[in-house]
């Protein structure tokens, strides 16, 4: 579920008001605006209430490095997927072809039956995307970034690569 939730930052750096967006910045960004409008007034005239978080209950988040964004093709296709969007918009999801690296946007699970192939072996090109074997199933790549370059629809990327329908030997690395 989606949602926004005011907090408070207490430890090391004094009391200080904040406004999360939990995903989605876009959608949740014009409700997160109304929210801040109603308790301003609040926080202004120090009325706000705050309510201490259950410490039992917090997790830390790590500060995320470009180097927990690398695609095992050895996950299955649910856990790269999840992982594809975890990293949107940064640092953005990366595998290698050919040396090369290449920025994947968007994908989304095509089956997570066990694939026949090396996992990062590319099955098949279709319209909507490039089919990639994977340790389980078989992901779609659908917006990828070759470096230097736009995020571009996978089908224009492989068209680039000079890929047919089902390339022969292409594998992500």
């Amino acid at each position: 579920e989606d949602g926004i939730r005011d907090f408070c930052l207490s430890r090391g750096l004094g009391d200080v008001y904040k406004r999360q967006a939990k995903t989605l910045h876009d959608k949740l960004a014009p409700l997160g605006a109304k929210a801040l409008l109603e308790s301003l007034p609040a926080i202004i005239n120090q009325s706000y209430q705050p309510e201490p978080q259950d410490e039992s209950q917090a997790c830390y988040a790590h500060k995320l490095k470009k180097s927990e964004a690398l695609i095992d093709w050895n996950e299955s296709a649910v856990q790269i997927e999840r992982n594809i969007r975890a990293f949107n918009p940064w640092p953005v999801a990366q595998t290698t072809l050919n040396g090369e690296t290449v920025r994947i946007w968007q994908a989304s699970v095509m089956a997570d039956d066990p694939a026949t192939a090396k996992p990062g072996t590319v099955l098949a090109v279709s319209p909507d995307g490039v089919l990639v074997a994977t340790g389980a199933g078989v992901l779609s790549l659908q917006t990828v970034q070759r470096a230097g370059k736009k995020p571009m629809p996978a089908p224009d990327f492989a068209h680039g690569l000079g890929w047919g329908r089902h390339p022969q030997g292409a594998c992500f690395e």
